[in-house]
């Protein structure tokens, strides 16, 4: 088990070398690539040499910022952060919520991860709990977080998104992997995301979270990051949420980038009787209400509900 104090100085150390790549990494011309060297050489030097395609790509080794080590193929923006940087810090959002679960989650929750991705949060959330979930409909992308938990009998790795219904289903892709979706309307509306629009789709398979878990533990506390799909999982779980009071962590979008299928699962949620909280740098919540997408001044962030 990860011991807090430390990991929390440690996710400060990664997350100062973040903000000086995001601060120069706008800038432009000679003179602030030199900058960007001279302050991050480690890190921007990596990047550099992966956008120029001189690093091998191959099944390499890697240490996220706690120390945990993971195996695999850099092809995209998404593992590159997390090669890079060891952690999912290319936006305050997701530095915040890495600090509120490391704060908050112990030993006793069962963590389910929606919308894995490359498994960022499951790595992290299967050194603090007793019990990790984590679902990712692609393959490939799910196949490297199989992987690097091979060895972890108490997390659950599955190749399915969770929605609200059974069986087969089509996901939406964008250039990035993180920003795949399974809601046909939040692809056609949102196509000014940062990695390109939504140009090709494949099948996938689908599961309701009502019926996971008929054959698996309730979760304690929960991650949803599906990309405007986050409705859906409610409506296919909705007695697991209105009997039960999960800690849920919800990405929303601002009104201007997909906030209206945000807001769809947030007031879902208040129906089901949570309130919903903001996180703090330091990782504590404050509470919030009225329409969150309206609050934004980036174009999404993590909130906390819970009853």
């Amino acid at each position: 088990m990860l011991h807090k104090e430390t990991t929390l100085q440690q996710l400060e150390q990664a997350y100062k070398h973040a903000f000086y790549f995001n601060h120069f990494a706008t800038k432009q011309g000679f003179l602030w690539k030199f900058v960007r060297l001279l302050f991050s050489v480690r890190f921007y030097g990596l990047y550099l040499l992966w956008r120029c395609g001189f690093l091998k790509k191959e099944n390499r080794e890697f240490s996220l910022f706690w120390g945990r080590k993971i195996k695999a193929d850099i092809i995209d923006q998404d593992i590159i952060i997390l090669y890079v940087f060891g952690a999912l810090i290319y936006s305050p959002a997701e530095y915040k919520l890495s600090k509120f679960f490391i704060k908050h989650l112990g030993s006793d929750d069962v963590f389910y991860d929606l919308g894995a991705n490359y498994g960022f949060y499951t790595y992290l959330t299967s050194d603090i709990c007793r019990e990790v979930h984590s679902f990712e409909p692609i393959k490939e992308v799910c196949d490297v977080v199989k992987n690097n938990t091979a060895l972890n009998t108490h997390v659950t790795v599955s190749q399915v998104a969770v929605s609200n219904q059974s069986g087969e289903g089509e996901l939406f892709l964008s250039d990035s992997s993180g920003v795949s979706t399974i809601n046909k309307k939040f692809a056609d509306e949102r196509t000014d995301v940062v990695n390109g629009s939504y140009k090709r789709s494949i099948t996938i398979s689908m599961i309701t979270l009502s019926e996971y878990c008929q054959s698996h533990a309730i979760p304690t506390c929960m991650k949803m990051d599906v990309e405007g799909a986050e409705v859906f999982v409610l409506e296919g779980g909705e007695d697991i949420f209105r009997n039960n009071n999960i800690l849920i962590s919800l990405e929303v979008c601002r009104f201007d980038n997909g906030g209206d299928a945000s807001m769809q699962a947030v007031e879902k949620l208040r129906s089901f009787g949570y309130k919903s909280y903001a996180i703090t740098h330091e990782g504590e919540l404050e509470l919030v209400e009225g329409d969150l997408s309206r609050i934004l001044d980036t174009a999404f962030d993590n909130f906390i509900f819970k009853k």
